[in-house]
């Protein structure tokens, strides 16, 4: 017999069944689709346009994201048009005045219709007109790519003009424009046949006119003639029927008197030509001469940096110094100087003024022999400190802390010098005097360390850097020991006594490519070995099909870029608009090479292939 509580605690069990709502599984899949355009007015590829405005509807609400970078008019608006965004409709409003007759336009928006709620984008969407009685329907495309590395270049305009002149690029805007995407393509739509020139422009002040020395460029040397052209393809039919054949130059239709068995028809094809032209962007060499920079990182050191190289004319002159007082240390291609302060009196000068003689250039792009007065400052930084550490300061003052000449060595006991290198010490002033009775050069044999002949040399490009001038063995052991006063430099400070142990690398740990060069002409071309980090490793200038050797590489991979020197200086050069000079070719072998540890590698590279 159910009791009581049973049976009640059976009617809630009843109740909750029939209580319960069928629901939906939480999720669903994603919303990917872009949004669609239901219509728009006038329609898309309209003729006989007049409107001032034109209205996109879509299917859903849209957002417009980076508008002004996305959208452009080929040709161009005189300004950019007026956008609003109405429900899920977009209106774009123009001067209709400002059109040109019988032209055919392309608005492209990019990638800038997003859908509201999942962010999806209308890519590549293009809405064309024309206000004349056709749509021109022919199209030029190709690649833009840096000339100095064929890197695909991203977000530069490339640009049509109707005629060519030596001034065009620089005083007038395009007739016809794209913008290249990540793989540096472009794609100029709905253009007329005729003559053409084109140029490309990574345009810094947006106004699509090569007008700053800085804006990188390219261009083709002469016009081309865009064209369309109709050429015959044949097809078999298995029917009597009249051979047709169209005339390619005038169209005109003519017909047979003959009746064939099987017909051959002859159908036209067209072809737009030339219908893909590739472009190379460079930067003009900067000519101006000037001092870009100038500062004082340390009390005894001034730092000097110019646009260019300079040549004999430079000179420098410290009010109130004698020439005696200061070193004058360049780089390697001498547009950077340091000047280092020997006197103790005259680097203690919190301010420092310089007179730099110069050949700078004047508004007439001409060299002049220019005074620049140079105001060096420096003053001591000052640090709080707690009632603790002035404390200590006051402790330590009673010590006598002694100063050295800093000294900074290659080799380490922790990390292997490669044996085919030089062990290499290098001072953080430049020296006055070098004791060499003091310096000491041991190898490792069995358990002993036996004393070396060593010999000394100042590297050739920093006057600061000592060469241990040392054949090395791979896979040894060294030992460098240095007594103080081995150094002194021009302050009267020297260094502290050093004593190291290091060890060199085993060649099974590199690897090697022999490059085997085929092909080369009457130019000179010069071989460059890059790392996969974009590092040149290697260089080689060749003359004449030759073998090359690349050795002592890390493992890894490499690739081999070539550059047509043509004009045999030993560089790539870049081009000049005003010249009509491109910059020079450059060529990547096909293949990237990847190395293997104790492992030669045979490349051979066919330049006509």
């Amino acid at each position: 017999m159910m009791t009581g509580s049973k049976f009640i605690l059976l009617i809630l069990i009843a109740l909750s069944i029939s209580c319960a709502r069928v629901v939906m599984p939480p999720g669903g899949p994603a919303d990917t689709a872009p949004p669609q355009i239901k219509e728009s007015f006038p329609t898309n590829y309209s003729t006989q346009f007049y409107s001032d405005k034109i209205v996109i509807n879509f299917d859903e609400y849209v957002v417009l994201k980076s508008f002004n970078e996305e959208f452009v008019s080929s040709p161009l608006f005189n300004e950019k048009p007026d956008k609003v965004l109405k429900g899920k409709s977009l209106v774009l409003k123009f001067d209709k005045d400002s059109l040109r007759p019988n032209t055919t336009y392309t608005l492209d928006f990019g990638n800038s219709i997003v859908d509201f709620h999942a962010g999806n984008i209308l890519r590549d969407f293009q809405y064309v007109f024309s206000t004349g009685e056709l749509i021109d329907s022919l199209k030029i495309s190709g690649h833009l790519l840096a000339a100095e590395n064929l890197k695909p270049e991203e977000k530069v305009w490339v640009m049509l003009y109707k005629d060519f002149n030596d001034s065009i690029f620089r005083t007038q805007k395009p007739d016809f424009i794209a913008k290249t995407d990540k793989d540096g393509f472009y794609s100029i739509n709905n253009i007329a046949a005729g003559t053409y020139s084109m140029f490309a422009l990574k345009d810094i002040n947006n106004n699509f006119i090569f007008d700053l020395p800085n804006e990188q460029i390219a261009f083709l040397d002469s016009v081309f003639i865009l064209t369309i052209k109709e050429e015959i393809t044949d097809s078999l039919v298995n029917k009597k029927d009249t051979l047709i054949v169209i005339n390619q130059t005038d169209t005109t239709v003519f017909a047979s008197n003959s009746i064939l068995t099987d017909t051959i028809i002859a159908k036209p094809k067209s072809i737009i030509s030339p219908d893909h032209i590739d472009l190379f962007l460079f930067e003009e060499e900067f000519v101006n001469s000037y001092l870009s920079d100038f500062s004082r990182p340390k009390r005894y050191l001034l730092n000097l940096i110019f646009s260019n190289p300079q040549d004999s004319l430079l000179t420098f002159n410290i009010d109130g110094a004698n020439n005696d007082e200061w070193i004058i240390e360049p780089n390697l291609v001498k547009d950077t100087f340091n000047i280092w302060l020997i006197d103790t009196v005259l680097s203690n000068q919190d301010s420092i003024i310089m007179f730099v003689d110069y050949l700078k250039t004047d508004s007439t792009q001409s060299l002049i022999q220019t005074r620049d007065t140079l105001a060096f400052n420096f003053k001591n930084k000052l640090k709080f400190k707690t009632k603790k550490q002035l404390k200590a300061d006051k402790k330590d003052s009673l010590k006598i802390n002694k100063v050295y000449l800093s000294m900074s060595a290659n080799f380490q006991k922790q990390n292997p010098l490669a044996f085919f290198k030089k062990p290499t010490l290098t001072f953080g002033f430049p020296l006055d005097s070098v004791d060499y009775s003091k310096i000491f050069f041991y190898q490792k044999v069995d358990t002993i360390f036996i004393p070396q002949k060593i010999v000394l040399t100042k590297d050739a490009i920093n006057d600061r850097k000592y060469l241990i001038d040392q054949v090395l063995k791979e896979g040894s052991e060294y030992k460098v020991f240095i007594e103080p006063n081995a150094f002194v430099d021009y302050r009267g400070l020297y260094n502290d006594t050093l004593e190291q142990v290091f060890k060199t690398t085993k060649l099974e740990k590199y690897t090697e490519i022999l490059l085997n060069i085929k092909g080369v002409d009457s130019n000179q071309v010069i071989i460059q070995l890059f790392s996969a980090s974009e590092k040149m490793v290697a260089e080689q200038i060749v003359n004449s099909d030759t073998k090359l050797t690349f050795e002592h590489l890390t493992p890894g991979k490499y690739k081999i870029k070539l550059i047509e020197d043509s004009n045999r200086n030993g560089q790539w050069d870049t081009g000049n608009y005003q010249l009509l000079r491109q910059a020079e070719e450059v060529r990547y072998y096909k293949d990237i090479i990847e190395t293997k540890p104790n492992w030669s590698h045979d490349i051979v590279w066919n330049l006509k292939e």
